[in-house]
């Protein structure tokens, strides 16, 4: 207890230590006077437990802090003045409550949570919440497409269509940002949204050496992996009471990742893998790795490739592995050392790590060389790599898309086994014939040709719109530097 505080108590009530008072010698008023400073104590002391947490020496108390004394103040001077508490003692929770002004079943959770977290320091609630899956937007490569279909209708049209995006608008920025899109100022600082200019620049010698490829008459072949769980069901069915229809299992406890190669004449024939994934969660691009694919791409897919094919696929780590790929300025200098000696690079003994690293900069060649392009180009083939977020320029995509319809249809209730799960997918790939590749290879070829149109039709109506936006401010400026000429040149009356 406060010897402070007690003193004061005691002085504020004068029948108790002033002799000449009238209700000195009075019992019953003296016992009466010690249970208020006894009751007075209590609350003081409520009064410093809350506040000491919060107030440290030489930090700042933040305006809910200041709220929460604020009120306990106020509460504390009413008391006083009534000479009695508003609660029983032993009715904490409600004095609590009383005094901060927070609900008692706050009071009680805040109380809980302290018992049980003990000496440490009690959290923010929801601070490190994670995010429900429900919740995480989850954008496919076909809702891309529609995203920007409508960005450039907007620009080459003028067609302002609104689709139900079902996320907000933070939502959407974010899948702009890794679709390419990014915010550009215009010459009058206005902004408009366009694609980065190295998606741009990738599109475009993509779709130009596509071109290229078709009219020497060469043979697209296209490759990708991708996955099937025992859990892949229909979302929604017909159902009533009576007939539940296809039972959803959220869990999967068998996963098998698909790697196969295709072209206008349907799938590489002995060219298919199938094998159980290591874990049923996650990407599936984690459950592959360079070593893998590059023995997938030696020994199923160069035997079995058309002569001088063009091999595409998508920029997956393990799709671009570097072949004597150069040390970074982050790497020892051992490491640098043995790279300028396997490329024939003299240097110096004495030489220190920044100049190690300028002589790798100097020789290290201006493009990147891939283990996958080399293998290729040893055998008679070329590969081309998609550019990026442009998984529709790949025909193998709509492949996977029938191959996983079939397996829905054939899994009612969402848990099969692993080796019937094997079956259904061969026979789901087997029933894709060469009609189905020729209309994929179709549909990619008219995606191409759309592409290749629409970004000179939108770089053209880039210009035009920054030309437009550009000349409407300086029309405006003119007209307000004329006006201000017209006022200055215009004489002053006697009433002025």
């Amino acid at each position: 207890m406060d010897g402070e505080l007690l003193i004061n108590a005691v002085f504020a009530r004068p029948p108790i230590w002033q002799s000449r008072h009238k209700h000195y010698r009075n019992r019953g008023v003296i016992e009466k006077l010690w249970d208020e400073i006894g009751r007075a104590m209590n609350t003081m002391l409520l009064c410093i437990t809350i506040m000491e947490p919060c107030r440290k020496k030489g930090k700042t108390i933040h305006s809910e802090a200041r709220e929460v004394i604020r009120h306990v103040i106020q509460e504390c001077d009413e008391e006083a003045r009534e000479g009695q508490l508003k609660h029983l003692l032993r009715q904490t929770n409600l004095r609590v409550s009383n005094y901060t002004g927070i609900s008692v079943s706050t009071v009680s959770r805040i109380r809980k949570e302290s018992t049980a977290a003990g000496d440490t320091s009690l959290s923010t609630p929801g601070k490190h919440r994670p995010q429900p899956e429900e919740r995480k937007v989850q954008c496919d490569g076909f809702n891309r497409d529609v995203i920007r279909e409508v960005i450039q209708d907007f620009y080459v049209v003028q067609k302002k269509e609104k689709i139900k995006f079902p996320w907000g608008v933070h939502s959407l920025r974010r899948i702009l940002r890794d679709m390419g899109f990014k915010w550009k100022k215009c010459q009058n600082f206005r902004k408009i949204l366009v694609e980065r200019p190295n998606i741009v620049s990738w599109r475009c010698r993509y779709l130009r050496a596509m071109r290229r490829y078709r009219s020497d008459n060469r043979s697209i072949v296209y490759i990708d992996e991708t996955w099937v769980d025992n859990n892949l069901t229909f979302n929604k069915c017909w159902q009533s009471d009576n007939q539940p229809g296809v039972m959803t299992n959220r869990s999967s406890s068998n996963r098998l990742i698909i790697v196969h190669a295709g072209c206008e004449d349907g799938f590489l024939e002995g060219a298919l893998v199938i094998f159980k994934a290591g874990k049923t969660s996650g990407d599936y691009h984690g459950q592959m790795n360079a070593e893998n694919f590059e023995k997938w791409i030696r020994e199923k897919l160069l035997p079995n490739l058309p002569k001088n094919s063009v091999i595409v696929l998508d920029n997956a780590s393990y799709h671009c592995v570097q072949q004597n790929k150069p040390p970074t300025k982050y790497a020892v200098k051992k490491e640098m050392k043995s790279w300028l000696e396997r490329n024939y690079v003299p240097y110096g003994e004495d030489m220190r790590k920044s100049e190690l690293f300028h002589l790798i900069e100097i020789n290290k060649g201006p493009e990147k060389i891939f283990r996958i392009d080399e293998m290729s180009r040893s055998h008679g083939h070329d590969v081309i790599r998609l550019p990026p977020y442009m998984c529709e320029f790949n025909a193998i995509e709509l492949a996977w898309s029938k191959a996983k319809r079939i397996v829905r249809e054939s899994n009612v209730t969402g848990d099969i086994s692993m080796a019937k799960l094997e079956a259904v997918t061969r026979t789901a790939i087997s029933s894709i014939t060469k009609a189905d590749w020729e209309g994929y290879c179709s549909h990619v070829r008219n995606s191409e040709e759309e592409y290749w149109k629409n970004d000179g039709l939108m770089e053209d109506a880039l210009e035009e719109f920054i030309i437009s936006l550009d000349s409407d401010s300086n029309e405006s400026s003119e007209d307000q530097f004329s006006s201000s000429e017209s006022e200055l040149a215009h004489p002053l009356t006697d009433s002025e």
